[in-house]
């Protein structure tokens, strides 16, 4: 019999969190109705031992799944298979849950039929000793949308998105397997099936940050740059397939598009001023524009540095450089 709830974990190399992780669920009154994927994706520290020992402990509930590493997008797409849950939850191994509101959120998820169940995150900055509550639709009445009447914003995000297992199975959903930055393909490729979505003020996922290396770190976007290039192709991939009279998922769409755009831009200036790397923004530039001039047109508008290279045909290319490096510093 399928549960309510499938957590998917991703755990590569988290041996130090998993713990907490898993207690964070295990710990909550309706964890019966939950299963918990914990794939481990082929790490090599004592992540997968101390799954089992939960496997162990809370059969048919804490579920360890090993499988030869294929980076985060193999991770769900691999849960997605298995996955029970009429409803299905991204998790990261180093975060966790709000343990004392999940049996709330479940109580959501017994009452609706929505595609998309949104809740509140905790942005849990631990070097700074500090939370911040990020309640993405706080000026809307918890309850049932119609997509066509929501305001969707750039502001959605993985950890804030509950999604309805059966609309992750369609084929074209399978997600980039070996990239980073895959959570964003995971929250807006399966946007084109969803009709209806849920809100809920409830604060459910502990999203942990401020760790140096962390992909999302200056570190992080420099090492993992093709990464980052191929999101942004993928996401103009995917707001191609959202039909023309799809107005808020293609505004959302080209929100989410400048902003992948901007750090983009951003990232490849901070690489070495060589001819190489000047050409390789440059072909970031005229892709875009071929691919949508009008679109290309707004996007470029919405930053000085994106005017001035466009206007200079990148003439102006190594002063402009010089400027976002002062910003990232």
């Amino acid at each position: 019999m399928g549960k309510l709830l499938t957590v998917s974990v991703a755990a590569y190399g988290v041996e130090q969190y998993i713990r907490n992780t898993l207690d964070s669920i295990v710990n909550c009154g309706r964890i019966d109705d939950i299963e918990i994927l914990v794939n481990d994706d082929g790490g090599k520290d004592n992540t997968l031992a101390i799954v089992k020992e939960y496997e162990e402990k809370y059969p048919g509930s804490v579920i360890a799944v090993h499988k030869e590493n294929g980076g985060y997008g193999s991770v769900i797409n691999k849960n997605v298979e298995l996955a029970t849950g009429k409803f299905f939850k991204q998790l990261d191994g180093d975060d966790w849950f709000d343990t004392d509101n999940i049996d709330k959120y479940m109580d959501v998820l017994d009452k609706t039929d929505a595609d998309i169940v949104i809740t509140v995150t905790n942005e849990v900055y631990e070097d700074e000793g500090r939370t911040n509550v990020r309640d993405r639709f706080s000026e809307q009445e918890e309850g049932l949308y119609d997509f066509s009447s929501f305001p969707l914003t750039v502001n959605s995000s993985m950890h804030s998105t509950t999604y309805r297992t059966e609309i992750l199975r369609h084929e074209d959903c399978r997600i980039t397997e070996g990239m980073f930055y895959t959570d964003v393909e995971y929250l807006c490729n399966p946007l084109k099936y969803a009709d209806k979505v849920y809100v809920t003020h409830i604060p459910l996922y502990c999203y942990r940050l401020g760790r140096e290396g962390q992909s999302v770190s200056k570190t992080g976007y420099l090492k993992h740059l093709g990464d980052l290039d191929h999101l942004l192709y993928k996401l103009m991939d995917i707001r191609s397939q959202i039909p023309s009279d799809a107005a808020v998922k293609r505004a959302f769409m080209q929100t989410r598009l400048r902003v992948t755009f901007n750090l983009v831009v951003q990232c490849h200036l901070l690489l070495p001023p060589t001819k190489e790397n000047k050409e390789g923004l440059r072909k970031i530039f005229g892709d875009l524009k071929a691919y949508d001039k009008d679109l290309y047109d707004k996007i470029i508008s919405t930053r000085k540095y994106n005017k001035i290279l466009d206007m200079s045909n990148f003439a102006l290319y190594r002063p402009v450089r010089v400027i976002i490096n002062r910003r990232w510093k």
